[in-house]
């Protein structure tokens, strides 16, 4: 009998509160074989975190109703219970000092609004170790 070797999706949480820019990521990164969670909302996305480990985490930095940079509290959280989970920090609102900040804190790359899909992909299949 021939063993066969059966590939894991890698499970990646998205967190944006746009409900646009969740499903359009969300649906091109699981056509593309990733396991894909969503979370609209910082509450949200810390409960998922607490429970699921993840392979990478893309946040926005800002997030409706809330202090402007909850991306980072959610950086936090993932640091916290997971510190070997990728982190990309995906904004429309960046500078260089809170680009600087991210970093600091174990951001693995920062990328700035919009942002081609393809490239989103590119730079997971970097972070998570080659081919997906």
């Amino acid at each position: 009998m021939l063993a066969t070797t059966q590939h894991i999706p890698h499970r990646l949480l998205v967190v944006d509160d746009e409900p646009t820019v969740l499903f359009a990521m969300s649906e091109y990164l699981t056509v593309r074989g990733f396991r894909v969670d969503t979370a609209a909302e910082l509450e949200e996305a810390l409960a998922l975190i607490a429970h699921i480990d993840y392979s990478a985490v893309i946040a926005d930095l800002r997030l409706t109703g809330t202090t402007n940079t909850e991306g980072l509290e959610v950086v936090a959280a993932v640091r916290e219970r997971s510190p070997g989970t990728r982190i990309v920090l995906h904004s429309g609102y960046g500078s260089p000092e809170l680009e600087r900040e991210a970093l600091s804190r174990n951001v693995d790359v920062v990328l700035h609004k919009p942002t081609p899909m393809a490239r989103i992909v590119d730079c997971l299949t970097r972070l998570l170790g080659g081919a997906l």
